[in-house]
């Protein structure tokens, strides 16, 4: 296992300091492929674009934009990129997490969407709010469009469902919110870089 000295893999675009704190942002080619490693500098990592596979000692997760993920010191993790290039932005010994605050209309949107209110039309009909200015409250308070947050929420679903479970495809799509098993293939190779069968055979290894 290989234990490296910096808090991030992959290339380097951009490094700097801010308030005593190391930030480094970092891209990863597609198709490539980070073994079981750890790094001797706890980190967090937030992913900006593209998606991978990531294993640990106990678990198996597809990660997705906007996806903030913390690393202890010489926490062992495995990293793989599908089709998609990725780009982190990696920050070391990060201070307390400063949550985004949730206003009452973020709250009310959220609500909206968790019962099922899908389109920004009929979620700002349903907060008496215009289109625009619910996507641009949505998108302050998570770093996503209420599109891309939907369309995470499905994919982070069917990956669990295809790690855990042994449901066939077409299940996983219709549980997942997908018209069928193309639509559900379709978004997987698109956004994560990865087939479902792909994946599937990742967790099993």
């Amino acid at each position: 296992m290989q234990v490296f000295e910096s808090i991030h893999c992959g290339q380097t675009v951009d490094s700097y300091v801010r308030e005593g704190t190391r930030i480094t942002e970092t891209t990863h080619a597609a198709g490539s492929h980070l073994s079981m490693h750890a790094h001797t500098h706890p980190h967090l990592a937030i992913l900006k674009e593209g998606a991978y596979f990531e294993r640990t000692a106990n678990d198996a997760f597809l990660r997705l934009p906007g996806d903030e993920v913390y690393y202890p010191a010489l926490f062992v993790h495995e990293n793989i990129f599908g089709r998609v290039p990725a780009r982190c932005v990696n920050i070391e010994e990060p201070p307390a997490k400063e949550q985004r605050t949730k206003t009452p209309l973020f709250e009310a949107i959220e609500s909206c969407i968790d019962n099922g209110l899908v389109t920004l039309s009929t979620i700002a009909k349903q907060v008496g709010k215009h289109p625009v200015y619910v996507a641009r409250v949505f998108r302050a308070t998570t770093g996503l469009s209420i599109g891309d947050h939907l369309r995470n929420e499905r994919l982070r679903r069917a990956s669990q469902l295809l790690i855990c479970s042994d449901e066939t495809l077409g299940g996983i799509a219709l549980d997942s919110g997908y018209y069928d098993q193309s639509h559900l293939t379709h978004e997987f190779a698109r956004y994560a870089g990865f087939s479902p069968g792909e994946l599937r055979r990742l967790a099993d290894r």
